[in-house]
C-alpha cells in the first residue's frame, strides 16, 4: 500500500481545503505559470505569475499575496466537491529528469496535510481555467 493511500484513507474530510497551487515551467516563458490561493490569518491569498492574453497583446502578470474574498477562495472549495481533489493524488514514479521538459504541479492542503495531485485532466483544467478568472479580476 502506497504513503498517499495511507494518508487518504486516514485523512480527515472535515478539514477544510487551505491551500490551492497550480504551476507549469516550460522553455517559453508566454508558456509558463505559477498560482496559488491559500487562506492565512483569518484572510484568503492570491499570488498569480503568468502572461495573459489581452486584445492583441499580452500583460505580464504578478500578483503577490493580494488579498481576494471568501465567495473567490470558495470557488475552489466548489470545484473540490466537483471533482474530489483528493481522488487524483499523484502516485510516485522514477522517472528521467529532462532539464528542458515541460513540467505542471498540482498541489493541495487541508489545514497542514498536503497533497500532490496529478496535473492533468478535467480537474486540473477547472482549477486551472477558475484561477484565470481569478487573475483576470484582480489584476
Amino acid at each position: 500500500m502506497s504513503v498517499a493511500s495511507v494518508a487518504i484513507r486516514n485523512f480527515n474530510t472535515a478539514d477544510k481545503l487551505s491551500s490551492v497551487s497550480i504551476t507549469k515551467n516550460h522553455i517559453c516563458r508566454n508558456d509558463s505559470y505559477a498560482f496559488s490561493a491559500y487562506m492565512g490569518n483569518g484572510n484568503f491569498h492570491l499570488n498569480a505569475w503568468c502572461v495573459l492574453p489581452l486584445n492583441n497583446e499580452y500583460l505580464n502578470v504578478d500578483i503577490k499575496e493580494i488579498l481576494i474574498s471568501k465567495d473567490d477562495f470558495d470557488g475552489f472549495i466548489k470545484l473540490d466537491n466537483e471533482y474530489n481533489f483528493l481522488s487524483c493524488v499523484k502516485k510516485e514514479n522514477k522517472s528521467v529528469k529532462v532539464l528542458d521538459k515541460t513540467t505542471y504541479t498540482f498541489n493541495v492542503c487541508y489545514n497542514e496535510e498536503s497533497f500532490s495531485l496529478v496535473a492533468s485532466g478535467k480537474c486540473y483544467e477547472a482549477v486551472y481555467n477558475y484561477f484565470l478568472k481569478l487573475t483576470e479580476k484582480y489584476c
